[in-house]
């Protein structure tokens, strides 16, 4: 008779955690689900997410839909909105995002548009370009058609090479 109450025992432990580890399952999965059909976000918590129609738990304010940021702060380019947003930290208006097409010549990781000039030394920003040619004698100087080696005078030749992680001539 023991033996009875000791399998009815687990059978009843085993269901029992058959079913909590499904209705588990159900809800992360209906989790997942809502947390990828969020289309709305706080305008000043914007880590709280949600639907059309939800408040903020936080400010009680709806929540506004989620655009991607189309702007940038010119001082803090990781605070990033629409037009018209200031900056939090600095008040700035936030500027359009675009691609850098002008690089230092003495600082290439400053990057910013044409006629911007580098905050470290005050020279005005080139035109990005890629590097085709490479010296033969030093591979990793690296430049232009008509460029010589600063280290041994020889011109640039084309070369495969020159599309490496070497530094710019």
């Amino acid at each position: 008779m023991s033996q009875f109450f000791v399998a009815l025992i687990r059978t009843f432990v085993v269901l029992l955690a058959l079913s909590s580890t499904s209705s588990a399952l159900a809800a992360s999965h209906h989790h997942a689900s809502s947390m990828q059909a969020s289309s709305h976000a706080c305008p000043m918590h914007p880590k709280v997410v949600g639907q059309a129609g939800d408040d903020c738990p936080k400010c009680g304010m709806k929540l506004a839909p989620v655009t991607a940021a189309s702007h940038a702060c010119p001082m803090h380019p990781k605070v990033v909105g629409q037009a018209g947003d200031d900056c939090p930290k600095c008040g700035m208006k936030l500027a359009p995002v675009t691609s850098a097409s002008h690089a230092c010549p003495m600082h290439p990781k400053v990057v910013g548009q044409a006629g911007d000039e580098c905050p470290k030394c005050g020279m005005k920003l080139a035109p990005v370009t890629e590097a085709s040619h490479a010296c033969p004698m030093h591979p990793k100087v690296i430049g232009q058609a008509g460029d010589d080696c600063p280290k041994c005078g020889m011109a640039l030749q084309a070369s495969a090479a020159a599309h490496g992680h070497a530094k710019q001539h």
